[in-house]
């Protein structure tokens, strides 16, 4: 397991990324050290997963996101990037659309560089 610890100075957040080609492995680890409580609807076949933890779905104290990757893969790292703004947006109360869509593409562009700058 290859994992990455990013805070976020701007929106004030923590990303956890995971590089782990063992499925099973990840499932243990985010059920066993993070205590969420939602592992049992993840599919093994999937590439990779965007997981936001609170207080209700784990035994984290505050809101921390993992993104988990099977292997070091651009397209799945994009695709769950999206995943991740989407929910950060959200929580922040920026809306989704054609007039963010700057902001949008510039935050996923910013957390590309500083993940592949620690891969």
């Amino acid at each position: 397991m290859n994992r990455i610890d990013l805070y976020e100075d701007v929106y004030r957040l923590y990303l956890t990324v995971v590089i782990d080609k063992d499925f099973n492995h990840f499932r243990d680890w985010l059920k066993d050290v993070c205590g969420y409580k939602e592992t049992e609807d993840m599919n093994p076949l999937s590439s990779g997963y965007c997981i936001t933890l609170t207080p209700e779905n784990s035994t984290h104290k505050g809101r921390a996101h993992i993104i988990w990757l099977k292997y070091k893969d651009i397209p799945c790292l994009v695709h769950e990037l999206v995943h991740l703004t989407m929910q950060i947006f959200d929580d922040k109360g920026i809306p989704i659309r054609v007039e963010n869509g700057e902001a949008f593409a510039y935050y996923i562009e910013h957390w590309i560089k500083r993940i592949r700058k620690e891969w």
